[in-house]
C-alpha cells in the first residue's frame, strides 16, 4: 500500500468510527451523527438527555461534615420496565451532585445505597422527572430508618 492509499485508509477508519451500540470513550468514536453516552454506547443524539441527581443525607445538604462515616457511594440508573441498569461507582458523597451529560433516554429511575456508619443504606428510589433534575435522601426510605442490617453484596467499583 502506498502512502497516499495508507492515509487515506486511516481516515477512513478514523470517520467511521464505532457502529451504534458498540463501545465508546468520545463522540468521535461514534459514526454516524451519534454521540457517546454515559454509558459508553453509542447511540442517537435524539435518544439521550442532561440529568441531574442532587443528594441530601436526612434532610441535610451533603457536605465533608455531614458525609463523614459514609462509605463506598454508588448511584445506579434503571430502566423500570426492563430492569437494565447501570451503576457508577465510587461516588464522592461531599459533592452532593452527579450530572449526566448524555445519559440514554431509557433510564427512567435512580437509586443510591452506600455504607453509613458502618451499615448499608439505600435512599429511596425515584423516577427521573422530564426536567432531568432529581433529589434524593437517605432518610426517606432508607434501611438505616429501619435499622436493616446490610445483606447486599459488597458493592464494586463499576467506574463511570
Amino acid at each position: 500500500m502506498r502512502a497516499g492509499q495508507f492515509l487515506s485508509f486511516v481516515a477512513a477508519v478514523a470517520l467511521a468510527g464505532c457502529p451504534a451500540g458498540d463501545e465508546c470513550e468520545r463522540d468521535w468514536d461514534c459514526g454516524g451523527g451519534d454521540v457517546c453516552a454515559n454509558t459508553h454506547e453509542c447511540v442517537s443524539a435524539s435518544e439521550v438527555r442532561r440529568v441531574e441527581i442532587n443528594w441530601t443525607l436526612f434532610g441535610s445538604p451533603a457536605s465533608p461534615g455531614n458525609c463523614t462515616g459514609v462509605d463506598r457511594m454508588e448511584l445506579t440508573v434503571r430502566n423500570a420496565a426492563t430492569d437494565d441498569n447501570a451503576t457508577y461507582s465510587p461516588v464522592p458523597c461531599s459533592v452532593g451532585r452527579f450530572v449526566f451529560d448524555k445519559l440514554p433516554l431509557r433510564f427512567d429511575s435512580a437509586a443510591m445505597s452506600a455504607f453509613v456508619l458502618g451499615t448499608f443504606a439505600e435512599a429511596q428510589q425515584a423516577a427521573i422527572p422530564a426536567s432531568g433534575n432529581l433529589t434524593l435522601d437517605f432518610a426517606v426510605g432508607s434501611t438505616v430508618d429501619a435499622g436493616v442490617a446490610p445483606d447486599a453484596a459488597p458493592i464494586i467499583d463499576a467506574g463511570p
